[in-house]
């Protein structure tokens, strides 16, 4: 006969001369014969229970019934655990006083003694006297109350409010409370750990506590377990001259003394710790009107840290590293508000030039000879922070256009860069040097660059160049001809509608401005043969555009590849007018590549573009 499992109650087969193998777990199935018995109400002995303190067996309605004790969950913090053999369920250590239990961590105030605390942890009952912290020098005493209070919460130079509480001085081992004007400070008194000292463990908290689980089995009854040692039923030991303990019915009961005013102490090394502290608390300091407590730090300004000492500040200039040498893809460079330099991922640059050539943030070329207007990057995050444009237009032939102007909505701004740098802020003229709260125009030399808080950076030259810089933190959120800024090449062409895989063409147009104004007549798709048929043409693009190989870019040749710009030279110049320096937009975009790079380049527009 079959008999099922029944949450903690079930019916035992049993028969003397046939046992088969019995489980129960939960609804499964216990094979055997349902075992008989005469005497209602007795415990019954099965052969196959192995002394299982959990089973307990008892005869019912003539059938042997056994039930099956279910285990309490121990608390997380229980670090103590004993296990009897013939009990079931292991329990968390706890204390026993006066034929009363008490759980571990708990704390109480003595009945007998006013102002000692009981604190059990682990089988340990320590018993303490109330410590208490005087910061002032006239405290006022009343009946009922354990420690002595000040006038006033006045502490340090700081105010505290009532109900308010704080570390005296930062010791996290003496707390304050504010009362209805009253301050009243109690220092803690560690409880004593049952785990040896290489168990006890600091959270930043006053006192250690037993790190881990350990487990006791068959702990005499009456015995006691103090670090790594069993004590009898009232045997006692001395911890130090302060703090006797005794074992008492399987607790030790540890009293911890202070000693009073009154009290003569003639080794000051053996003296027990008063039990009303006089102190004077730290004071604080005030500078440049900053009040600042014993122990805080601050910076006054960059490279200067400052620390306060019981009245009087300290200040320190921090020293920089002369020179720190970045790895492969980062610069060195000073955040707002910080004192040195450090080394931070380099921007991503993306570069328009020439008639047109782009170079996307993951530094794929390709070009394009759409006259329209198109986003050249944009936020295209939920944030929408920004959107840079580019317009278009050709440049006097049927095959080539250029970048004629920049357009850059920066939040509720505007700003547009124009031929012959010329700036327009919301459609009103900018000076060489503009700042808002969101960017800033400076204008130097044959470049005018706008800074902005969004972390990009425009460059223009007035002239068709155009370079965006983003910073790190940009990856993944950026979309346009500059690219998506993911790290793959592969990936570059995604249109504005998400589809991916289309040609050049198709991709550059599909970022044309939906509020573009009529654009340029159509320059030819195709691009003819360089140069063809023009040998005069031909020679003078080489002879400029070999420039690049020359030993004033050579250290550059190894880091960045020189051939995209190069073609892109001989294309500008086999179209460029005989009185234009057409080679000086990739000259330029090479240049400031290397320099992004952290290489020098001894190459100067100002003096090898002029006309």
């Amino acid at each position: 006969m079959s008999v099922q499992c029944l949450t903690s109650i079930w019916t035992v087969p049993l028969l003397v001369t046939t046992i088969l193998s019995v489980s129960c777990a939960g609804g499964q199935l216990i094979a055997g014969t349902i075992a008989h018995c005469e005497n209602e109400g007795e415990a019954v002995q099965i052969p196959f229970n192995l002394n299982d303190p959990c089973l307990t067996c008892m005869c019912k309605n003539r059938e042997v019934i056994c039930i099956q004790e279910k285990c309490p969950e121990l608390p997380k913090d229980c670090t103590l655990v004993i296990k009897h053999t013939e009990v079931c369920c292991a329990f968390c250590k706890e204390c026993r006083l006066e034929g009363k239990a008490y759980n571990t961590s708990t704390t109480w105030l003595a009945s007998t003694k006013p102002c000692t605390f009981h604190t059990c942890l682990e089988g340990v009952l320590s018993k303490v006297q109330v410590r208490c912290v005087v910061p002032c020098a006239h405290p006022l005493t009343s009946a009922g109350t354990c420690c002595p209070v000040c006038k006033g919460c006045m502490v340090g130079g700081k105010e505290y409010t009532d109900g308010e509480e704080f570390f005296l001085d930062g010791n996290p081992c003496i707390k304050c409370v504010c009362s209805e004007g009253l301050l009243q400070c109690v220092q803690e008194v560690c409880p004593l750990l049952s785990c040896p000292l290489s168990l006890h463990t600091f959270n930043g908290q006053c006192c250690p506590r037993c790190h881990g689980q350990r487990r006791v089995f068959d702990l005499r009854p009456g015995s006691c377990l103090f670090r790594s040692y069993i004590y009898s039923n009232s045997e006692s030991f001395t911890m130090d001259t302060c703090t006797t303990c005794v074992c008492t019915d399987s607790t030790i009961v540890c009293e911890k003394r202070c000693r009073h005013g009154g009290d003569v102490c003639s080794e000051p090394d053996t003296c027990c710790e008063e039990c009303i502290l006089y102190v004077q608390p730290m004071r604080a300091c005030r500078m440049r009107h900053n009040t600042y407590q014993h122990g805080q730090s601050w910076s006054p300004e960059p490279c200067v840290r400052c620390v306060c000492h019981n009245g009087s500040h300290e200040c320190q200039r921090t020293q920089c590293p002369a020179h720190t040498v970045c790895p492969q893809g980062q610069t060195l460079r000073r955040e707002d508000h910080e004192c040195c330099a450090k080394c931070v991922e380099r921007p991503a640059t993306c570069t328009v030039f020439g008639d047109p050539h782009y170079r996307t943030f993951d530094g794929k070329a390709f070009n394009f000879q759409g006259t329209c207007r198109y986003t050249l990057t944009r936020d295209c995050s939920p944030a929408e922070l920004f959107h840079v444009l580019v317009q278009n237009e050709g440049r006097n032939t049927r095959f080539f256009s250029w970048t004629k102007a920049v357009e850059m909505h920066l939040g509720f701004s505007t700003v547009k860069l124009l031929p012959h740098l010329r700036v327009l802020v919301n459609r009103t003229k900018a000076p060489p040097f503009y700042e808002t709260p969101t960017f800033a125009v400076n204008t130097t030399g044959n470049l005018v660059t706008v800074h902005t808080t969004f972390g990009i950076t425009v460059t223009w030259d007035g002239n068709g160049f155009v370079e965006v810089a983003a910073e790190s933190y940009l990856r993944g959120r950026l979309c346009g001809l500059c690219g998506n800024y993911n790290g793959h090449r592969r990936d570059e062409f995604l249109g504005r509608d998400g589809s991916f895989g289309r040609d050049i063409e198709g991709f550059a147009e599909s970022w044309r401005a939906d509020d573009n104004e009529v654009c340029d007549d159509r320059v030819q798709p195709h691009l003819p043969d360089l140069c063809a048929g023009f040998r005069k043409k031909r020679r003078r693009a080489r002879r400029e555009c070999r420039k690049l190989t020359s030993w004033g870019f050579r250290r550059c040749h190894e880091v960045i590849d020189i051939i995209p710009y190069y073609k892109s030279c001989i294309m500008d110049m086999c179209e460029c007018p005989s009185h234009k320096r057409c080679f000086c937009e990739a000259f330029l975009a090479y240049a400031r590549a290397c320099e992004h790079e952290g290489l020098r380049i001894r190459w100067n527009r100002s003096h090898n573009c002029r006309v």
